[in-house]
Formats: structure tokens, sequence, C-alpha cells
């Protein structure tokens, strides 16, 4: 049986020859650097590549998988990193919903199963689209879920808590019309929804089409029946025919997408002063995409090299 390597080790194999400088002095260096340099460095030496995750569980062997939602964030309980992976797949003849969630450990390097009984009890019958990215406040991971069956034409948000590995429900505005588009966001370190109408609602509902809501969940929320637990914060309005937005930069300005007759571009909007300031960026035809990160090199303690156990076919879907 092969040993397991030291949960300190930096390299992740040893195909490469010796170094003279020595494999301590290297992992010296190598953790002064910028993360940008490391990234530059990684075909230098074989040992320097980044090391793959193991299959996910979770497979479509015995059902099409629907939609495939992705989340990443770090525990502090735990100190450890943890991608979750939620899984829809298609409806039974009886039309019910099949939901299953695992999570990869960046300390044991394995994915687990959750259980599914605590995923249909916690988060009910939806469906989490495709393309979010998960919002991470308060050590938990949020996306926007469409209702499916008795919950059709609701929107709501599904949460997961890093630190037990447990989901659970909150409430969106009780009089939310299904036609709004929500964009759930962080901003100032608390839970909030941007609202904005599709375009095409604008007619019927009469509403400017740059105006754009922002609401945040209150601190003291404890229960998903409620949907009187958001406070409106900021109604915005800006001179374009259209509003999107994208995220949040620097947990108080909104990136948003504006779109005019022939051109779409991109602006930080800080609510508190009214500040527009517009980027660089000009198209007539481009989507995109916001993501936040904070450089570090992510502990890789045994990632990789733990295989994942074998699990019995009915746990698999």
């Amino acid at each position: 049986m092969k040993s397991k390597r030291r949960s300190s080790e930096f390299m992740a194999n040893n195909s490469d020859p010796p170094s003279p400088l020595g494999h301590n002095i290297i992992k010296d260096i190598l953790l002064r650097l910028p993360i940008k340099s490391i990234k530059r460095f990684e075909s230098v030496s074989k040992a320097w590549q980044f090391i793959g995750l193991p299959r996910p569980r979770i497979n479509d062997a015995h059902k099409p998988i629907w939609m495939v939602a992705t989340g990443f964030g770090y525990s502090r309980e735990s100190n450890d990193f943890k991608l979750v992976r939620v899984v829809n797949f298609h409806c039974n003849e009886d039309d019910s919903l099949v939901v299953r969630a695992e999570v990869y450990s960046w300390r044991t390097g394995s994915w687990m199963l959750l259980d599914g009984r605590m995923i249909e009890e916690r988060m009910g019958s939806c469906v989490i689209p495709e393309g979010q990215q998960a919002v991470i406040v308060d050590g938990s991971m949020h996306w926007v879920a469409n209702g499916v069956g008795k919950l059709a034409n609701h929107k709501y948000i599904v949460s997961f808590e890093m630190g037990n590995e447990e989901f659970r429900r909150i409430k969106i505005l009780d009089y939310l019309s299904s036609e709004i588009c929500v964009k759930v966001v962080g901003f100032k370190e608390s839970l909030a929804l941007a609202l904005y109408p599709a375009l095409s609602v604008y007619p019927g509902y009469g509403r400017p089409i740059n105006r754009m809501e922002l609401w945040t969940l209150d601190k003291d929320y404890a229960s998903d029946v409620d949907g009187n637990c958001w406070t409106k914060l900021h109604t915005i309005d800006l001179n374009s025919s259209g509003l999107n937005p994208i995220g949040v930069h620097n947990d108080s300005e909104l990136l948003v997408k504006r779109m005019e007759a022939h051109c779409v571009s991109l602006s930080f909007f800080d609510p508190d002063n009214k500040g527009i300031k517009t980027l660089p960026i000009c198209s007539s035809d481009y989507t995109c995409e916001f993501y936040s990160y904070v450089d570090s090199l992510v502990p890789v303690a045994n990632a990789g090299y733990l295989e994942v156990e074998k699990t019995r076919e009915s746990e698999i879907y």
C-alpha cells in the first residue's frame, strides 16, 4: 500500500529530477510569490501542475441529468474549501422532481453524498437554473431557484450552509411577480436581491425600462414562510434603454450592463452617492459574467490522491 503524502507537501508529484535547491527551499520561494507569477510557472515543471479533482459520484447512469448548479467557498468552521454540486434529474413519470447533491472537501480530497431526504425537505421541489454563481454570505452559498409542481411560478432562494452542510429555503418578496427577474448578490455583508423587469413585462406593467430595485435580507430572518423579511435599500433609475445587474464590486458598487440603441456598456454604480463609472468596454453584442476572487494558494492537502469509495448504484441518483 502506498504511503500517504504529508499534508504540507506542496508539489503534486515527483516525476521531475531532484532540484539542487531542494524541495523546502523551492517551496519557500513559491510561497512568497504573487499568485499570477506562480500560475506562469506551470510550464516550468510537471510537479507544479494543478491537481484535478476526482470524478463526482452523482452521474447520469440511471437518469438523464437536467441541470447542474455548483458553488465554491471557504468554511471557517471547518477550515476547509468546499465545492457543492446540486444535480436536477429529469422528472419521473409522476412529475416528481429528483434532486441530489454532493460536496467535495479539500481536506479529505473526496466527494460526499448529502442525505436525499434532507435535500427534499429543506429545498422542496425546485430547479436551480444553470449558469448561476453561488453567492457567499455569512458562511452560506445562495442561488435563485424556480419552483416546480405546487411551487410553480414562484422564485425563492436556496441556501447551503457550509458549516453543517445543510440546505434551507429563503422566501422572496410575497408580491413579486413571476415576470420580474431576480439576481442574488452580496451587498455590504448582507444577502441582497437586485430586481429588474424582463423585456416582455414593460408594456403591461408600465414600469420604466431602466429601473432596478435593491433589497437586503433582514439579519434576524429565521423562517422560510415569511416573505416580508426584505428591506428595500435603493430604487435605481439610469438613463438607459435597458439595465441588467451583473454583480457587486468591493461589496458596495453594482456592476450593471446598460443597453442603448447601438451599444452595450458596463458601468459601476454606487447606490449611495449615485456615482457612475463606465468601463472602457463597449460592444453591440456580447454576454458577460462577473467573478469575484481573492489571490490565494488553495491548500491541496491530499486532494486528488484519495480514491472515492465505491457507492451502491441505488445511492448515485
